[in-house]
């Protein structure tokens, strides 16, 4: 008898510490994405943006990707309040929307042709990007702690 509840106590202790695990993994590592689109303002954006798309993810990546519109004077004031330079966008000036993110079109993300572009990266490899599409008047970031 003494056996079958050390047994039992074991498994318990077991069974608990799995699902535990199973806990922590999801919460840092699992798909805990929203995605919304028409908003009038958002926060951490300004508040001259309008027609705000934002992809969120809340695991330990942080990832935080949006698409707004607003014109190039207030893109350039935003870039220098998160401490970013922008340069002329070239050839290698890519940056993700919200939408396509979302949507999982991860492999080509949009080209800023002509535009603005800057980004600044940390050395965990997370960092912000920005940028700054003249064409469609429309700002992007793309931001993650990792």
């Amino acid at each position: 008898m003494k056996k079958n509840k050390s047994t039992t106590g074991c498994l318990f202790i077991i069974c608990t510490a799995i699902i535990f695990l199973w806990f922590l993994n999801w919460l840092f590592f699992g798909d805990q994405s929203s995605y919304v689109s028409g908003l009038n303002k958002y926060e951490g954006l300004p508040v001259t943006a309008s027609n705000i798309s934002v992809y969120k993810n809340t695991n330990i990546s942080g990832m935080f990707i949006g698409d707004f519109t607003m014109n190039e004077d207030d893109f350039i004031t935003f870039a220098k309040g998160k401490g970013l330079r922008l340069d002329e966008a070239d050839d290698s000036s890519r940056i993700y929307s919200a939408r396509d993110f979302y949507e999982g079109k991860t492999s080509y993300p949009h080209l800023i042709k002509n535009g603005l572009y800057g980004k600044k990266r940390a050395r965990n490899g997370g960092g912000i990007t920005l940028g700054y599409d003249r064409d469609t008047n429309k700002g992007y970031i793309n931001k993650s702690s990792r």
